[in-house]
């Protein structure tokens, strides 16, 4: 009789662990209010300043002021799956355990390499309880994801692949692509998880090149301007952790700085390029339109960006006489560019 009845005692202890563990997991912070109430549960929510929302028992969740609060602890005792969350106003995201808080004084969260950081109340946007993802790697604390938000600023350099809109040319004459050299800096400043404005301060090489071939000699001629150009850019990101895909389209002002006429063989035609009338404008303007895709890597962000150039002023630097003459058509660049860059967030991450 005994043996059944301790068979049956260490039965029903054996079923009780889930449930023994389940209520020893589940409150895992301690909330001491200035009333002399404490409450066990886990704060699903909090918005640093202003309040809390603790989630006891099953189905119970209560809001405090921060004001009604006298200090917040965790339960040594207990376990829990979830793991604390800290959301920057910088778009920065840190996982790991909030140390013992008070109310409305700086937040102190240990993350899983033992690392402890301190942000200020007025640099957290909200604190929240998450299940942390299989994948991730919790705990760097300086910003594992993409930030759009606030100040970034960078490099790029790439090659242009430039023509020119008018396509009429003597038979036997084609026009075909010149590449040249494209880089500079890059300044974004992010509104918020998805817009930005990006300015960039370039140099670029634009031109167009002319091959004809007769009795089996080509030959090759071929104009390259060089100018200062800056874009000015409405962006739009889509971030996905490390990795952000964007769009971006605005206008662009080049000013011409130098240029030359070549020709290959050498025919003894080179020559500078001229910015007088008969020659070239100094001044371009177009839109740009552009995708592309980046990574977080180190403290900054690597990206490949692919733009069109669609030239809207005329490059020909002519009277208005030979504009209005017949068959005139204007000269304007056309470009399809690919470069690879780096931005750095200035802010805290």
């Amino acid at each position: 009789m005994k043996g059944k009845i301790y068979f049956v005692a260490i039965m029903f202890a054996f079923l009780s662990l889930p449930f023994i563990s389940k209520g020893q997991g589940a409150s895992t912070d301690i909330i001491y209010l200035k009333n002399g109430s404490v409450i066990h549960g886990i704060i699903i929510e909090q918005v640093p300043g202003q309040s809390i929302k603790v989630q006891s028992g099953e189905n119970n969740i209560f809001v405090y002021k921060m004001e009604e609060i006298d200090k917040i602890t965790k339960d040594p005792a207990a376990t829990s799956t979830r793991e604390d969350v800290v959301h920057l106003k910088n778009g920065s995201v840190i996982h790991g355990t909030i140390v013992d808080q008070v109310p409305n004084q700086p937040i102190k969260i240990q993350t899983k390499d033992n690392n402890v950081y301190v942000y200020q109340i007025a640099e957290i946007e909200k604190i929240t309880k998450e299940q942390p993802a299989a994948s991730a790697k919790s705990g760097s604390g300086k910003g594992s994801k993409f930030v759009n938000k606030g100040f970034s600023l960078g490099v790029k350099a790439g090659i242009d692949l430039s023509r020119v809109s008018n396509e009429d040319l003597p038979s036997g004459m084609e026009k075909v692509s010149k590449i040249g050299f494209q880089g500079g800096f890059v300044g974004n400043l992010g509104f918020g998880k998805f817009l930005s404005v990006q300015m960039e301060l370039l140099f670029a090489q634009k031109g167009f090149k002319i091959k004809e071939t007769e009795s089996g000699v080509t030959v090759k001629a071929w104009t390259t301007v060089n100018y200062l150009e800056i874009p000015l850019l409405l962006k739009f990101s889509l971030p996905a952790g490390p990795v952000v895909i964007f769009a971006n389209v605005g206008p662009s002002f080049g000013i011409g700085l130098t240029g030359k006429i070549a020709t290959d063989p050498d025919l003894g035609m080179d020559q500078k390029v001229s910015f007088d009338d008969g020659g070239l404008k100094r001044f371009d303007f177009g839109l740009l339109f552009g995708a592309g895709a980046g990574i977080k890597v180190g403290p900054g962000l690597i990206y490949l960006d692919l733009r069109y150039g669609l030239g809207i002023s005329d490059i020909n630097n002519v009277t208005d006489a030979v504009k209005n003459a017949d068959g005139y058509k204007k000269n304007s660049n056309r470009n399809f560019g690919i470069a690879v860059g780096y931005l750095i967030h200035m802010g805290k991450q």
